[in-house]
């Protein structure tokens, strides 16, 4: 088999497509694809919230990184971008809670969130909603039973 390999735009815009795809299929009477559908859009909200996330620094997607931050913002009573400015003013070495992991675990979605929406000037909590929403079915139709109209 031929190498195939997606950065994290890449690899949600793939996710994107599918979804389309498989929303397409269940306009077309396919309800079954609407499942896949969510499940490909959940995927694809995810990679594009860590991706904006390792904008801010390509280390913070990891839960190792992510915890660090978390932990300065409960200790000082401050949001998690207010958090990640403080370590990085005062140097913190972001690579430090990951080294010697080959393949560091990434912070789930409602971190990501978290995150993102202690941004209050450019995340709008209606838009955070409504991702966790969508997450909740997503999590419905991987782990238990589901319904969707």
């Amino acid at each position: 088999m031929a190498k195939y390999e997606l950065d994290i735009i890449g690899n949600a815009m793939d996710s994107l497509h599918e979804s389309l795809d498989k929303y397409a299929q269940g306009q077309d009477g396919d309800i079954r694809a609407h499942k896949f559908a969510i499940l490909n859009f959940c995927h694809f909200m995810e990679l594009i919230l860590k991706h904006y996330i390792s904008t801010v620094n390509e280390n913070l997607i990891y839960s190792n990184v992510f915890k660090v931050v978390s932990k300065r913002a409960k200790a000082d009573g401050i949001s998690l971008i207010d958090a990640y400015e403080v370590l990085e003013e005062e140097e913190f070495d972001f690579s430090s809670p990951i080294k010697g992991y080959s393949n560091p675990h990434t912070i789930p979605v409602e971190s990501a969130l978290a995150y993102v929406e202690s941004d209050k000037a450019y995340f709008d909590s209606d838009l955070a909603a409504e991702i966790r929403a969508m997450k909740n079915l997503r999590n419905d139709i991987e782990h238990h039973k589901f319904s969707m109209d």
